[in-house]
């Protein structure tokens, strides 16, 4: 019974960080309020209870359940028009060039998605996750902006995994 209690508890010390971060990244998004998007993905209870059972990292998982709501999004919301224009308006930013859109959907985007790379970023540097968890992200909302499939964003990582791991054994 004390064994029982004491993972109660403790899946719920794990629910209530990982909900932290997916409010801190979700927020992000100008939807009316963070348990409505919650309750458009279903998925979310279980997969975070999933990665409990599992022991991952509450943070980590957040991020990955953050990285497919994103993805989601980008693909069943944004036209490919405006996606283009949301991954330029992103580059451009990253060049320290000032770029805006007429379109105020465009602009918005441009600002949610470096406002979510920048919250991972003090994740890294805070030691909640991996540097690799904050390319997942990108990856995927970057990927989706320019129209690739989640299985063409899921071979990049893998085929870049390799690489490294490849040009590791060779050094």
């Amino acid at each position: 019974m004390l064994r029982a209690l004491k993972k109660w508890i403790e899946k719920r010390q794990y629910r209530r960080s990982a909900n932290q971060v997916l409010r801190m990244l979700l927020g992000h998004l100008s939807r009316s309020n963070y348990e409505q998007l919650l309750a458009a993905y279903p998925g979310v209870e279980s997969a975070l209870d999933s990665a409990f059972e599992r022991g991952d990292s509450p943070y980590e998982e957040a991020i990955a359940v953050v990285s497919s709501i994103f993805s989601n999004i980008i693909e069943n919301e944004i036209s490919l028009e405006d996606r283009q224009e949301i991954f330029d308006g992103i580059k451009a930013r990253a060049e320290n060039e000032q770029a805006s859109s007429s379109q105020p959907v465009v602009d918005s985007w441009v600002d949610v998605v470096i406002a979510v790379e920048g919250r991972a970023y003090e994740m890294v540097e805070a030691g909640l996750v991996e540097p690799e968890f904050r390319e997942i992200l990108m990856n995927e909302i970057l990927g989706a902006l320019l129209g690739k499939s989640g299985s063409e964003r899921s071979q990049e990582r893998v085929t870049k995994a390799l690489t490294e791991a490849l040009g590791l054994m060779h050094e």
